[in-house]
Protein backbone atom coordinates (compact mmCIF):
# COMPACT_ATOMS: atom_id res chain seq x y z
CA UNK A 1 0.00 0.00 0.00
CA UNK A 2 1.09 3.47 -0.71
CA UNK A 3 1.30 6.29 1.91
CA UNK A 4 -0.35 9.02 1.13
CA UNK A 5 1.64 12.02 2.01
CA UNK A 6 0.11 15.27 4.12
CA UNK A 7 1.25 18.56 3.79
CA UNK A 8 1.53 20.55 7.28
CA UNK A 9 0.27 23.58 4.59
CA UNK A 10 -2.97 22.35 4.07
CA UNK A 11 -6.00 23.58 6.15
CA UNK A 12 -8.19 20.75 7.88
CA UNK A 13 -11.11 19.94 6.23
CA UNK A 14 -13.53 20.97 8.42
CA UNK A 15 -12.26 24.29 8.30
CA UNK A 16 -12.91 27.18 5.39
CA UNK A 17 -11.75 30.85 4.87
CA UNK A 18 -14.31 33.80 5.71
CA UNK A 19 -13.98 37.35 3.78
CA UNK A 20 -13.65 39.00 0.73
CA UNK A 21 -10.37 39.85 -1.20
CA UNK A 22 -9.21 43.17 -2.24
CA UNK A 23 -10.34 42.26 -5.85
CA UNK A 24 -14.06 41.17 -4.81
CA UNK A 25 -14.27 44.37 -2.84
CA UNK A 26 -13.18 46.19 -5.88
CA UNK A 27 -15.62 44.50 -8.27
CA UNK A 28 -18.55 45.24 -5.80
CA UNK A 29 -17.25 48.66 -5.36
CA UNK A 30 -17.34 49.44 -9.01
CA UNK A 31 -20.85 48.32 -9.97
CA UNK A 32 -22.24 50.31 -6.79
CA UNK A 33 -20.89 53.48 -8.65
CA UNK A 34 -22.15 52.04 -11.71
CA UNK A 35 -25.36 51.97 -10.66
CA UNK A 36 -25.56 55.43 -8.66
CA UNK A 37 -24.18 57.38 -11.57
CA UNK A 38 -26.98 55.90 -13.98
CA UNK A 39 -29.69 56.88 -11.26
CA UNK A 40 -28.23 60.34 -10.65
CA UNK A 41 -28.44 61.10 -14.04
CA UNK A 42 -31.72 59.83 -14.62
CA UNK A 43 -32.98 61.86 -11.84
CA UNK A 44 -31.38 64.98 -13.11
CA UNK A 45 -32.83 64.22 -16.36
CA UNK A 46 -36.39 64.47 -14.94
CA UNK A 47 -35.76 67.67 -12.56
CA UNK A 48 -34.69 69.73 -16.46
CA UNK A 49 -37.71 68.09 -17.63
CA UNK A 50 -40.07 69.87 -14.62
CA UNK A 51 -38.29 73.16 -14.96
CA UNK A 52 -39.29 72.77 -18.93
CA UNK A 53 -43.06 71.60 -17.89
CA UNK A 54 -42.96 74.85 -15.25
CA UNK A 55 -41.95 77.34 -18.07
CA UNK A 56 -44.95 76.23 -19.69
CA UNK A 57 -47.31 75.99 -17.41
CA UNK A 58 -46.36 79.12 -16.23
CA UNK A 59 -46.77 81.18 -19.85
CA UNK A 60 -50.24 79.84 -20.10
CA UNK A 61 -50.61 81.39 -16.54
CA UNK A 62 -49.55 84.61 -18.04
CA UNK A 63 -51.50 84.23 -21.34
CA UNK A 64 -54.83 84.01 -19.21
CA UNK A 65 -54.19 87.18 -17.24
CA UNK A 66 -53.38 89.05 -20.29
CA UNK A 67 -56.93 87.85 -21.54
CA UNK A 68 -59.18 89.34 -18.66
CA UNK A 69 -56.65 92.51 -18.54
CA UNK A 70 -57.54 93.05 -22.67
CA UNK A 71 -60.71 92.23 -22.11
CA UNK A 72 -61.29 95.24 -19.67
CA UNK A 73 -59.20 97.23 -20.72
CA UNK A 74 -59.26 96.51 -24.60
CA UNK A 75 -55.76 96.18 -25.65
CA UNK A 76 -52.61 94.54 -23.93
CA UNK A 77 -49.91 96.65 -22.01
CA UNK A 78 -47.72 98.59 -23.56
CA UNK A 79 -44.34 97.56 -22.57
CA UNK A 80 -41.30 95.21 -22.73
CA UNK A 81 -40.52 93.70 -19.33
CA UNK A 82 -38.49 90.64 -18.40
CA UNK A 83 -40.83 89.20 -15.86
CA UNK A 84 -39.87 88.64 -12.37
CA UNK A 85 -42.52 89.08 -9.90
CA UNK A 86 -44.19 91.97 -10.71
CA UNK A 87 -48.03 92.67 -10.76
CA UNK A 88 -50.56 92.81 -13.65
CA UNK A 89 -53.19 95.51 -13.10
CA UNK A 90 -55.20 97.97 -14.37
CA UNK A 91 -53.57 100.77 -12.72
CA UNK A 92 -56.73 102.47 -12.22
CA UNK A 93 -60.42 103.33 -13.62
CA UNK A 94 -59.22 103.40 -17.13
CA UNK A 95 -56.34 101.36 -17.80
CA UNK A 96 -54.18 104.14 -18.62
CA UNK A 97 -51.50 103.19 -15.72
CA UNK A 98 -51.70 99.42 -16.05
CA UNK A 99 -48.94 96.61 -16.91
CA UNK A 100 -46.96 94.57 -15.29
CA UNK A 101 -45.46 96.65 -12.30
CA UNK A 102 -43.49 96.25 -9.14
CA UNK A 103 -46.52 98.86 -7.31
CA UNK A 104 -49.88 97.66 -7.64
CA UNK A 105 -51.62 101.61 -7.91
CA UNK A 106 -54.99 100.71 -7.87
CA UNK A 107 -57.40 99.17 -10.08
CA UNK A 108 -58.25 95.24 -10.85
CA UNK A 109 -55.16 93.57 -9.94
CA UNK A 110 -54.98 90.54 -12.81
CA UNK A 111 -51.98 88.59 -11.62
CA UNK A 112 -50.43 89.46 -7.98
CA UNK A 113 -46.76 87.80 -9.10
CA UNK A 114 -45.79 87.52 -12.23
CA UNK A 115 -43.62 84.18 -12.34
CA UNK A 116 -39.81 84.01 -12.63
CA UNK A 117 -38.62 81.14 -15.05
CA UNK A 118 -36.70 78.48 -12.87
CA UNK A 119 -33.18 77.97 -12.65
CA UNK A 120 -30.86 76.81 -14.18
CA UNK A 121 -31.92 77.23 -17.69
CA UNK A 122 -31.34 73.69 -18.84
CA UNK A 123 -29.42 74.22 -22.34
CA UNK A 124 -30.47 78.23 -23.24
CA UNK A 125 -28.05 80.84 -23.81
CA UNK A 126 -28.24 83.28 -20.77
CA UNK A 127 -30.79 85.23 -20.80
CA UNK A 128 -32.81 82.75 -23.20
CA UNK A 129 -34.79 81.33 -20.48
CA UNK A 130 -36.08 84.29 -19.01
CA UNK A 131 -39.68 85.63 -19.51
CA UNK A 132 -39.93 88.59 -21.44
CA UNK A 133 -43.17 90.51 -22.16
CA UNK A 134 -43.66 92.83 -25.21
CA UNK A 135 -47.13 94.23 -26.43
CA UNK A 136 -48.88 96.58 -27.47
CA UNK A 137 -52.30 97.32 -28.73
CA UNK A 138 -53.88 94.44 -30.18
CA UNK A 139 -51.23 91.91 -29.87
CA UNK A 140 -48.36 90.73 -27.72
CA UNK A 141 -45.48 88.15 -27.19
CA UNK A 142 -43.89 86.35 -24.39
CA UNK A 143 -40.30 85.19 -25.26
CA UNK A 144 -38.99 82.05 -23.50
CA UNK A 145 -36.32 79.09 -23.85
CA UNK A 146 -37.11 75.06 -23.37
CA UNK A 147 -34.27 72.72 -22.31
CA UNK A 148 -36.15 69.65 -23.30
CA UNK A 149 -38.88 67.86 -25.26
CA UNK A 150 -42.13 68.99 -23.18
CA UNK A 151 -45.49 68.66 -23.85
CA UNK A 152 -45.15 68.49 -27.50
CA UNK A 153 -42.45 71.39 -27.85
CA UNK A 154 -39.24 71.22 -29.22
CA UNK A 155 -36.24 72.10 -27.37
CA UNK A 156 -34.87 76.01 -28.04
CA UNK A 157 -36.35 79.30 -27.71
CA UNK A 158 -40.59 80.24 -28.44
CA UNK A 159 -42.83 82.84 -28.08
CA UNK A 160 -46.01 82.66 -26.86
CA UNK A 161 -48.68 84.90 -28.50
CA UNK A 162 -52.57 85.80 -28.35
CA UNK A 163 -52.96 83.23 -30.67
CA UNK A 164 -51.32 80.25 -28.24
CA UNK A 165 -47.61 79.29 -28.34
CA UNK A 166 -45.23 78.13 -31.08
Amino acid sequence: MKKILKSHYQLPATSYQLGFTIVDLTVILACVFIAFAVVLSAFSAARASARDARRVADVKQVQEALKLYRNDCESYPNQTVVLRGQALSSGGMDCGEGGFTSIVGGGVLYMKNSPAAPTPSDGCADGASDYVYSGAGDSYSISFCLGTETKGFIPGPHKATENGIN
